[in-house]
């Protein structure tokens, strides 16, 4: 009889369900606690009471104080997803938007996400897109809190540390706060689980390599035993390449490129740290045999020499394999990225813009104590409309979900305890060296400079504080390695161990240091220094009675975990990752309210041009109709708000505006403004001006539904000389019309390649520049457009034949499990 050592011993008690899988049921319980209004009242995510408070519906003014950034979950996220869900209902490919910015395309913005198989499932269910975001959004918590449960597990950490990592993670106020903009966490959940993966790769080539040696040392007699080992570990192997190259895939399916860059940055530097370290790795194996008619036991052993070069092989091929999978989706985006307006050629000036989004060193203490800068979800009062968060006084622009370096005293101090418990070689270095350049991009370091000269695009990104995501991702993981380890603390103590002493003065070097840059911060000119000093102690008075009782239970639960290990101890250090979402205003981060933001109208599938002023970065902006929001009506809109806008569009409406038809809040917003030119504006297709205000020069109105409507005299959407087409149909990838000749056909919606049209069954060619142009013979014609993004086609032809590399390395699996099966 032969048995190899390395493997592991097994129960042959019985393990209760709750007792094995404790970990997971309540990472998959915890998403409820931010999410409670969602799921328990029936609110969607999105601050739809600060948007309602807007005409037409002009409803009463919300308790919450505006929040600029979370309006986006409603004026971009909430439209873009209803519109996705809807194309996959109808059996459509949601290629193209014909209701902003007088048509764009729809896939070419990544952040739709109109591939991402979650947003594929919820359509094709008809899930109403409320219940549909607040189902994503659990899920993605869910999803990235396991991930990091999954990657601690890989990492080394007992089944406590890495709920510890998890927990930390999915109630992070970085997961949190962005779970309103929800391409963010949907991109980030994959992040960790790609990670794991990596690491998996490198430990289950490492299996390979000691059961083929075993099998050298054990000769015939114990042949089947060690093939079926080895098949277990090859099966391992293909299962783990198959799960990276899936979480690759979804990661950029997901849609936020820009944290699909972050993530790159992660794996790449995690994989250099497992190369690096262990270029050349040794291993040992040992083989004891036994023979029932002898009196002796044979040991036999061996050193195994293995390389990295195989698992990263294969770690880039299954990168290679998601990729591509991902290709239909991302080579649109891509390519319409070239026409971007945001484009532009890095310049010192522009750098010195970016940087201005960096976190400030002020902004640190938020580190500590999440919450010590004030509540962005509290008015500061009734006089003073604006919340108590005073870093976006002092620096407008700021916003407390760019800057959400949030990771609390129980946190870090696990991550300072992390060193003096783990090894260089460690593979936990790894992370913590990704963690280190997400911390120092997100301060606008001179790193930053390497990207934005050195990266094609990245000079068009947005805030380099996002970066941070990195770093509050390495901390829970650290932590959660690090609460693994913690009866190891005790041994140092009783030592006098300078190692323990270490990490204690790393933690309170760290404490002292935030609070001494706290008050770092320079007043912006005409600022008041008595409106920042009274902010100021509206934040700290609400915070710190909360922020220092989380800090001071969580120390008492790491000395106490490290000083017995029993239910009692384990359960307070289960408890403290919830109470510090508790403590933190984890509960009101998330904004939700009613999504009744109807609009009556008959216009039909004419335009119309919604007239709108500034923006605000501080309080409730004024608006006649927010942006995007007549798209989620589906009415046809000359302006719109968009992540990616082409630049020919930005051109027409600058020249419609007479100039600055972007807000200086926010350069993605076109709205048509109440100097626009009214001839230019008809000659676009609008066929009706709506505002709260008259309109000068526009006497043709009425009143409906709290609005001005005004009648345009123009040609509307399309005509031809002969007079108005009539517009049959249009989806989400065609439109159909018919219209009278001779003469040009003008279809005045956004002419950008993609579009190919056909006169009564017949292929044509395109003409015109901003709008679409077709020349008609004499008589009634049926016109058909039908629009495929440029890219579409050769990303299908890269995803077919990585499909099939999906299914073919399902396939081994399975005949590796067959194979480990027989010889059992």
């Amino acid at each position: 009889m032969t048995a190899l050592a390395m493997s592991m011993p097994k129960d042959s008690t019985p393990v209760p369900f709750w007792r094995r899988y404790w970990a997971v049921i309540l990472l998959a319980l915890l998403p409820l606690i931010p999410l409670y209004r969602a799921v328990f009242l029936g609110e969607a995510i999105g601050p739809f009471d600060q948007i309602r408070q807007m005409a037409p519906w002009n409803g009463p003014k919300p308790s919450q104080p505006w929040d600029v950034l979370q309006a986006d979950g409603v004026l971009q996220f909430y439209v873009w997803r209803d519109m996705v869900f809807e194309a996959w209902g109808k059996g459509q490919l949601p290629f193209w938007n014909h209701y902003q910015l007088a048509g764009t395309p729809l896939l070419g913005n990544s952040q739709s996400a109109g591939f991402y198989p979650p947003h594929i499932l919820m359509g094709l269910l008809h899930v109403p897109t409320g219940t549909a975001m607040t189902l994503l959004a659990w899920f993605h918590l869910f999803w990235a809190g396991l991930g990091v449960y999954m990657l601690c597990l890989a990492l080394g950490a007992k089944k406590i540390g890495a709920y510890i990592g998890g927990a930390s993670f999915s109630l992070s106020t970085f997961m949190i706060a962005w779970t309103g903009l929800p391409s963010v966490i949907e991109t980030l959940a994959w992040l960790p689980w790609i990670l794991a993966a990596v690491m998996a790769i490198f430990e289950r080539n490492k299996d390979v390599a000691l059961v083929r040696a075993a099998g050298t040392l054990a000769g015939p007699e114990g042949a089947s035993d060690l093939l079926a080992e080895e098949m277990t570990s090859k099966r391992q192997l293909v299962l783990v390449t198959l799960g990276l190259a899936i979480s690759v895939a979804m990661m950029v399916l997901a849609g936020h490129l820009q944290f699909v860059a972050y993530g790159s940055f992660a794996v790449g530097l995690f994989l250099l740290w497992l190369i690096v370290s262990r270029p050349f790795s040794h291993a040992e194996v040992e083989l004891v045999s036994s023979d029932d008619s002898a009196d002796g036991v044979t040991e036999k052993s061996a050193t195994v020499p293995y390389t990295a070069l195989a698992s990263t092989a294969r770690v880039v091929l299954a990168a290679v394999i998601g990729l591509c999978i991902a290709a239909p989706q991302l080579l649109p985006s891509l390519q319409y990225s070239q026409f971007s307006h945001r484009k532009n050629i890095p310049t010192e000036t522009g750098y010195g813009a970016y940087i201005g989004g960096a976190i400030q060193p002020y902004e640190l203490v938020k580190m500590v104590i999440p919450s010590l800068q004030g509540n962005p979800r509290q008015l500061a009062s009734d006089q003073l409309p604006i919340s108590t968060y005073y870093p976006a006084v002092l620096k407008l622009g700021s916003n407390f979900t760019e800057s959400a370096i949030g990771v609390g005293a129980f946190g870090l101090l696990l991550l300072c305890f992390l060193p003096v418990l783990t090894k260089l070689r460690d593979p936990i270095w790894g992370v913590l060296l990704f963690g280190a350049v997400g911390f120092l991009l997100a301060l606008g370091t001179p790193l930053n400079k390497l990207l934005y000269f050195g990266v094609p695009g990245w000079s068009a990104s947005g805030s380099p504080g996002r970066a941070i995501c990195l770093f509050v991702l390495a901390c829970c993981v650290g932590a959660g390695i690090a609460a693994s380890k913690l009866e190891e603390l005790k041994a140092l103590v009783a030592r006098r161990s300078t190692r323990f002493i270490a990490g204690v003065g790393a933690f309170t070097l760290i404490v002292v240091v935030c609070a001494f840059l706290k008050n770092s911060y320079e007043l912006r000119h005409g600022l008041s220094p008595e409106l920042i000093d009274g902010l100021k102690a509206q934040a700290e008075s609400a915070a710190f009675s909360s922020g220092i009782g989380i800090s001071l239970l969580a120390i008492m639960a790491i000395a106490l975990a490290s000083w017995e290990q029993t239910i009692r101890s384990k359960a307070l250090l289960v408890s403290i990752p919830i109470l510090g979402c508790l403590a933190f205003f984890g509960m009101s981060l998330i904004q939700t309210g009613r999504p009744n933001l109807e609009v009556k109208n008959d216009v039909g599938f004419q335009r119309i041009a919604p007239i709108n002023g500034a923006w605000n970065f501080l309080q409730t902006p004024h608006a006649t109709l927010p942006p995007n929001l007549a798209a989620l009506n589906r009415i046809h809109s000359l302006d719109g708000y968009d992540s990616l806008l082409h630049r020919d569009t930005v051109g027409m409406l600058l020249d419609i505006d007479g100039g600055g038809a972007s807000p200086d809040e926010n350069g993605n917003i076109m709205f048509i403004k109440p100097k626009a030119d009214w001839k230019k504006v008809a000659d676009a297709g609008v066929t009706e001006v709506w505002s709260d205000k008259p309109i000068p020069g526009l006497d043709d109105s009425r009143t409906d539904n709290n609005l001005i409507k005004a009648k345009l005299p123009g040609p509307g959407r399309a005509s031809t000389p002969k007079g108005p087409a009539v517009i049959d149909h249009e989806s989400y990838s065609s439109l159909r019309l018919h219209a009278t000749g001779p003469g040009k056909l003008t279809i005045r919606d956004r002419n950008m390649p993609g579009w190919a049209p056909k006169v009564d069954g017949a292929h044509v060619p395109m003409g015109g520049t901003t709008w679409m142009e077709i020349e008609l013979p004499a008589g009634d014609h049926q016109i058909e457009l039908n629009y495929v993004p440029p890219g579409f086609m050769t990303g299908v032809f890269l995803a077919v034949p990585a499909w099939l590399l999906v299914v073919l390395l399902a396939f081994r699996a399975l005949l590796l499990s067959r194979t480990r099966r027989n010889a059992s």
